[in-house]
């Protein structure tokens, strides 16, 4: 009995890691002017969340089979970027207005280079037979990229 609960228990905690998936950056963050952030290379339906960092390092979430492991060092800002299409991809396109006119004295801001690195996330299906009774929890982290801000 105790065995059937074990296999039970990692059953449902089973993660498939994939290294097959990219972070691509197009552009720079400056006013006036358009962004293009593409991940790449995982199936479909899947969460895609952006991690941005001034450092590289390396930051992990969770521990065990739930652990996630990215090369940005901490502190770092996670946003979501969207769900991949039927062929895993997901695009985020950011386009940022003209320049406001500062007033005399006001400080500019300061340039600065952004590590990116993506994080595709796919839920258990329970449906069968591809998912199996319980599913599998899927992930797959993308390279690092690199993108000017201002």
């Amino acid at each position: 009995m105790k065995l059937t609960i074990a296999a039970l228990f990692l059953a449902l905690a089973a993660t498939t890691l994939s290294a097959q998936c990219s972070l691509s950056i197009t552009g720079s963050v400056n006013f006036g002017q358009t962004c293009s952030i593409a991940f790449d290379g995982t199936g479909g339906n899947k969460l895609v969340i952006l991690g941005a960092s001034e450092s590289l390092g390396t930051t992990t979430f969770g521990s065990g089979l739930f652990a996630i492991t990215l090369d940005i060092a901490q502190p770092l800002i996670m946003l979501p970027m969207g769900m991949t299409n039927a062929a895993g991809d997901c695009t985020l396109n950011i386009t940022l207005p003209a320049a406001p006119t500062l007033p005399a004295g006001a400080p500019t801001p300061t340039s600065m280079l952004l590590h990116c690195q993506a994080v595709a996330i796919g839920l258990p299906s329970l449906g069968l037979p591809s998912g199996g009774i319980f599913g599998s929890l899927s992930t797959c982290v993308s390279n690092v990229a690199n993108v000017q801000v201002f």
